[in-house]
C-alpha cells in the first residue's frame, strides 16, 4: 500500500487528463467556425462531437484489460501520441468523412488516457489522501472544456486551434516521461479465465453497472447543454464567439467547484446516493429553465454556473466510489473502463440527441432530453446507491 502521496506525478497525470479533455471542448468553441468555414449543420456538428466518445462507449471494459496487461503508464503514453498525430492530421482535409475519421483516433487516444490515469493516481495516493485526489482527477472534464473555450474564441481559423489543440498534448507527454515513474503494480498479467470472473464479479455486484448508467444519464444532461452552448449564445443571444468562450469557459470552471466540494463531503460522511440524487433535480429544473424560458444573458449565465457547479458532484462522487466497488485493486482499471463506457455513451447520446432535435424541433427540444435523463437517473439512484453498503 501506498504510504506516502506522490503529488507531482498527481499534478501531471491531471494535466494528462485536461489536455485529452480539451479534445472535446475544441469542437464545441470551434462550432460556429466549421459551420461557417465548411458549411456543417447542427446534426453535423453533433456527430463530430458525439464520435469522439464512440470507442470509449463500446471498448470501456476491453481497453481497460489491455491496460491491465501492458501497463498503464504505457497506454497514457500511447494515448497522448494519438491525440497530437490526429489532431495535425485533421487539419489536412476538411471533408466530414475525413474529420470524423481522424476525430475516432482522438476517441481512441482520450479513452487510453482517462481510463489509464486515474488507476496510476490511485496508485500513487495514500490511503488518507485518496478521496481528495480521486475528486482533484475528476475536475479534468471542466477544466480541460474551458480551456478550449478560452483559447477557442481567440482564432478565426477552425484549423490554428486544432494545431494548438495538438501541441499540448506532447508537452504533457515530456511531463510524464521526466516526472513521473510507472508503480510496480503497472502491469497485472492475469488470463482471460481471471479477466472473466473478475468481469462476472463486478457486474454481479450491480453497483458498478447502475453507477455506470448513472454516468451516462449525467453526461447526456451535461453534454447536451455544453456542446451547444457556444452555437445557443452566437445564434440566440447574438454574443460573438470571444464572447460566448468566455462565458462558457466560466460556466464550464463552475464544475471544477461542485468536484472538489463533493470530494470534501464524501470524506464527511455525506451519502453519495444524497449527492448524486440532489444534483440531477437541479440539473433537470436549470436545463428546463434555459432551454424552455429563453431567459436574458444573465440569467442564462446564472443558470449556466448552477447546472453546472452543482453538476460537478456527480463525476466525483462516482468516480471515487470506483476503489470502493472493483473486485480487487488489479481490477481497478477495468472498473474505471466500465465507468467511462458509461460516461462516453452519454457524451455520444447527448450532443446526437440534441443535434438531431435541434435542427427538427428547435432549441426546447434539448431541454426535454436533460428532463428525460435527469428522471431516469434519479430512479438508478434510489433503487440501487441508496440501498447500497459498499459506498
Amino acid at each position: 500500500m501506498q504510504n506516502k502521496t506522490r503529488w507531482v506525478s498527481v499534478v501531471v497525470l491531471i494535466f494528462c487528463g485536461i489536455v485529452a479533455a480539451m479534445q472535446m471542448g475544441k469542437v464545441a468553441i470551434g462550432a460556429p467556425l466549421l459551420q461557417h468555414q465548411l458549411g456543417f449543420s447542427f446534426r453535423h456538428i453533433g456527430w463530430l462531437t458525439a464520435l469522439f466518445s464512440v470507442l470509449g462507449m463500446v471498448g470501456g471494459i476491453p481497453l481497460g484489460t489491455l491496460v491491465m496487461r501492458y501497463g498503464q503508464r504505457r497506454a497514457v503514453i500511447l494515448g497522448l501520441c494519438l491525440l497530437a498525430v490526429a489532431s495535425v492530421a485533421s487539419t489536412w482535409g476538411e471533408s466530414l468523412r475525413w474529420l470524423l475519421s481522424w476525430r475516432a483516433v482522438e476517441g481512441l487516444g482520450f479513452i487510453m488516457v482517462t481510463i489509464s490515469c486515474p488507476a496510476l493516481v490511485d496508485n500513487a495516493t495514500a490511503a488518507r489522501h485518496k478521496d481528495t485526489a480521486m475528486s482533484m482527477w475528476s475536475c479534468f472534464m471542466p477544466l480541460g472544456m474551458a480551456t478550449s473555450m478560452l483559447i477557442g474564441g481567440w482564432f478565426s481559423d477552425w484549423k490554428l486551434l486544432w494545431w494548438v489543440c495538438a501541441s499540448l498534448p506532447l508537452v504533457a507527454l515530456g511531463l510524464v516521461l521526466w516526472l513521473s515513474s510507472a508503480p510496480p503494480s503497472d502491469r497485472t498479467i492475469l488470463q482471460f479465465k481471471e479477466i472473466g470472473l473478475q468481469l462476472k464479479q463486478l457486474l454481479a455486484a450491480k453497483i458498478a453497472p447502475a453507477f455506470a448508467s448513472i454516468f451516462a444519464f449525467y453526461a447526456v444532461m451535461y453534454f447536451a447543454l455544453f456542446s451547444f452552448l457556444p452555437l445557443l449564445l452566437v445564434e440566440q443571444m447574438g454574443l460573438s464567439v470571444r464572447e460566448a468562450g468566455s462565458f462558457t469557459a466560466i460556466a464550464t470552471l463552475a464544475n471544477v467547484i461542485g468536484n472538489l466540494g463533493a470530494g470534501q463531503l464524501v470524506s464527511r460522511g455525506v451519502s453519495r446516493g444524497t449527492l448524486l440524487s440532489t444534483a440531477c433535480i437541479i440539473m433537470m429544473f436549470c436545463g428546463a429553465s434555459l432551454f424552455f424560458a429563453n431567459p436574458a444573458p444573465l440569467a442564462s449565465l446564472l443558470l449556466c454556473l448552477v447546472f453546472s457547479g452543482v453538476g460537478g458532484l456527480v463525476p466525483a462522487t462516482i468516480v471515487s466510489a470506483v476503489p470502493r466497488i472493483a473486485p480487487s485493486v488489479a481490477a481497478v482499471p477495468v472498473t474505471i473502463g466500465l465507468t467511462m463506457q458509461g460516461s462516453n455513451l452519454g457524451q455520444v447520446m447527448g450532443p446526437a440527441l440534441v443535434g438531431s432535435s435541434v435542427d427538427s424541433f428547435g432549441w426546447p427540444s434539448a431541454g426535454i432530453v436533460i428532463v428525460v435523463s435527469g428522471l431516469l437517473a434519479c430512479i438508478l439512484i434510489k433503487r440501487y446507491v441508496f440501498t447500497s453498503k459498499t459506498v
